[in-house]
C-alpha cells in the first residue's frame, strides 16, 4: 500500500475536494490508499450526486429506449388505447413496450410492420418479366401483376432454366424475400415501418424485475412493496403470501392483477 497513491483527495480533482471531509466522516483517511478511503469516496460521489438531482441542480437522465413498430408515433405521443394490440398483447404486464437495445427494436419493427401494407413495394416486387423466388422453392417469371387484387400471374422455371406451368396466386412475400430479390436487381432495400427514440424518465431501478424472486428486487422495489401495509392493506394482504414463498416479479405482478378493481392497468399503476 505504501507505493500506491498518497495525494491527498483535495488534491485530485474538484470532485474529490468537495468529497474530502465527507470521506473523513465515513470512516476513511482523505487519502486514496485503502479499501475503506475509495469505498467512501464512491458513497460520497453518490449522495452528493442524489442531492444535486433532488435540489435540481442537475437533471437525471432518464433512460434511452428505442420502439420499433408499424405505426408512426406523432407529437401526441403514444395512445394508451391503444395497449394490448401488439405482438404479445401485453404479456408482460400492461403498458407501453420500449427496448433499450435498438437492435432489438428494430427487429420487432421489421417483424411487425412487413410488406403487405405497402402496395407499391409488392408492384415493385412482381414486375411484369423479372424473375421472384416461388413460394414452392425455385423461382418463377412474373407475367403479370393486379395491384388492386394483390394477385400474380407466374411461370414456374425449372433448375434448366425451362419454363413451366403458369398459376396466378395472391401469397405475399416476407421481408427477406423481397430484399434479397432488390438486392439482386440493384434496387434498395425497403425499410418497413418506423423507429423512435424515447427518454423514460425514471430510474432503472424502481421498475419490477419480471424474473428475479421478490427477495433480489431493487431496495426501492421491496420499500414499495411493504409502503402498501399503509397506504393500501387490504391489497397488501392479498399479495402478502408471495412476500413468504418469494415468488418472482411475474407471479406478484399477475396475483395483484387479479385481486386489483382496474386489472392489470391497476397493477401497473400500483
Amino acid at each position: 500500500m505504501d507505493n500506491e497513491l498518497t495525494q491527498p483527495l483535495g488534491q485530485l480533482s474538484p470532485l474529490y475536494s468537495l468529497g474530502t471531509e465527507f470521506v473523513k466522516g465515513q470512516g476513511g483517511t482523505g487519502h486514496v490508499v485503502t479499501d475503506e478511503d475509495t469505498n467512501a469516496l464512491r458513497l460520497a460521489t453518490q449522495i452528493m450526486h442524489n442531492q444535486d438531482v433532488e435540489s435540481g441542480r442537475i437533471q437525471p437522465q432518464g433512460i434511452t429506449a428505442y420502439q420499433g413498430g408499424p405505426y408512426r408515433v406523432g407529437e401526441e405521443g403514444y395512445d394508451n388505447a391503444r395497449i394490448g394490440t401488439g405482438e404479445g398483447h401485453a404479456s408482460y404486464g400492461y403498458g407501453h413496450y420500449f427496448a433499450e437495445s435498438e437492435p432489438t427494436a428494430k427487429r420487432y419493427r421489421d417483424k411487425l410492420s412487413g410488406v403487405f401494407g405497402h402496395p407499391e413495394v409488392l408492384e415493385q416486387f412482381f414486375t411484369p418479366g423479372e424473375t421472384v423466388p416461388s413460394y414452392g422453392g425455385g423461382r418463377d417469371k412474373v407475367i403479370a401483376y393486379d395491384p388492386e387484387a394483390r394477385l400474380a400471374t407466374v411461370q414456374s422455371i425449372d433448375a434448366n432454366g425451362n419454363l413451366g406451368r403458369i398459376r396466378t396466386h395472391s401469397t405475399t412475400p416476407d421481408l427477406q424475400q423481397v430484399n434479397a430479390t432488390f438486392k439482386e436487381r440493384g434496387l434498395e432495400p425497403f425499410t418497413p415501418g418506423y423507429m423512435h427514440e424515447v427518454s423514460i424518465n425514471a430510474h432503472p431501478d424502481h421498475f419490477l424485475n419480471w424474473d428475479k424472486p421478490l427477495s433480489d428486487q431493487n431496495e426501492h422495489i421491496v420499500k414499495s412493496i411493504f409502503d402498501a401495509r399503509k397506504d393500501n392493506p387490504t391489497l397488501f394482504n392479498v399479495f402478502k403470501p408471495h412476500l413468504n414463498k418469494d415468488s418472482t416479479g411475474m407471479d406478484f405482478y399477475q396475483s395483484l392483477a387479479v385481486q386489483h378493481p382496474d386489472g392489470y392497468e391497476g397493477a401497473s399503476n400500483f
